[in-house]
């Protein structure tokens, strides 16, 4: 019968380790309670000892798929840091990537659900997206009646009334529409499609990503062939949450230099870590697609929400913002 090692070093800010190893003989009848359980007890053994009190470290394993090594993980939580430039900074040595490259490193994206969860896709003037007023002109008395509407869901609905439409023209910035470029030469289109879904709807519970993509794939205005891969929103979606959560930017050129290249690491709201290993890519997607949704930026902030008039065209920005929903 096959074994599976798991191998666990525990690092405190003092320098202070613990390290250990639990093997299980029987792995099909493994679950994350009983790995828990067992390295747990291993660590009040093996006295993990503080000055002022004793303490077990909270972790956790995310993914099952991670018992398909029928060899030995081994996970090192060896720095923590901020600087401006970097988000990622938690660096993790890998005991299965050592096997190729020794002094190989893996930077995680830290994210926290102590407090409100965090954002995937921060808002900036980069990722407004302008929209054409096609249709009739509106008055000036008429722009003022919707700006003074407070939800911008009766603020389209009122253009619509008085005769016009939102068309989609253009990322403002020019850098953002490369970048989603390089996920889908449509992805724009699909991006402004899914903003337009969002600032008509009032149901909270409907602005999640995968809501907005079961829409979409319904209407199909990119005119995909959907009978040979009926996933294909689903797919680039996923592909844009991933490079996103891995270091893609608005304002920066996206050449796929990946910062976060093991993952994510979630804190959760009862101080536990969960892992979302990069290596388990279907998890690590499914989980970025099934727990984001979009939100309301600051407006004045991020000049978007007013009609204006350019070289004779009426035009209004919307904003984009994911955030995390746990």
């Amino acid at each position: 019968m096959t074994n599976i090692k798991f191998e666990y070093l525990f690092r405190d800010e003092n320098n202070y380790k613990e390290y250990g190893e639990v093997i299980f003989s029987n792995p099909k009848h493994l679950s994350l309670e009983i790995i828990k359980k067992n390295i747990t007890d291993n660590l009040i053994e093996g006295s993990w000892f503080y000055p002022d009190s004793w303490r077990i470290p909270k972790f956790s394993f995310h993914s099952v798929s991670i018992f398909g090594y029928n060899d030995c993980l081994w996970y090192e939580f060896i720095d923590v840091s901020k600087t401006k430039k970097e988000k990622n900074n938690i660096t993790l040595i890998d005991e299965f990537l050592k096997r190729i490259d020794k002094n190989k490193t893996l930077g995680f994206s830290v994210k926290s659900q102590l407090g409100r969860p965090s954002t995937l896709l921060n808002a900036s003037g980069a990722t407004n997206f302008t929209y054409l007023i096609k249709g009739k002109q509106l008055s000036e008395d008429q722009i003022e009646e919707i700006h003074n509407l407070k939800k911008y869901s009766d603020k389209i609905s009122r253009i619509k009334e008085f005769g016009s439409s939102l068309i989609f023209d253009k990322v403002e910035h020019p850098i953002f529409e490369s970048n989603l470029q390089t996920i889908d030469f449509n992805f724009d289109k699909i991006l402004a499609e899914i903003l337009l879904l969002y600032y008509t709807n009032d149901i909270s519970s409907e602005n999640t990503i995968h809501k907005f993509i079961e829409k979409i794939t319904t209407t199909n205005s990119i005119g995909y062939n959907l009978e040979v891969n009926s996933s294909i929103y689903e797919l680039i979606m996923k592909k844009f949450l991933t490079d996103y959560a891995l270091g893609m930017r608005a304002a920066e050129v996206w050449k796929r230099d990946y910062q976060a290249t093991g993952g994510y690491l979630v804190v959760r709201k009862d101080g536990e870590l969960i892992c979302y290993h990069f290596y388990f890519a279907k998890s690590f997607e499914e989980y970025l697609f099934r727990n984001t949704k979009l939100e309301t930026p600051d407006r004045k902030k991020h000049s978007f929400g007013n009609i204006y008039t350019e070289n004779g065209i009426q035009k209004i920005k919307l904003n984009l913002q994911i955030r995390f929903i746990k």
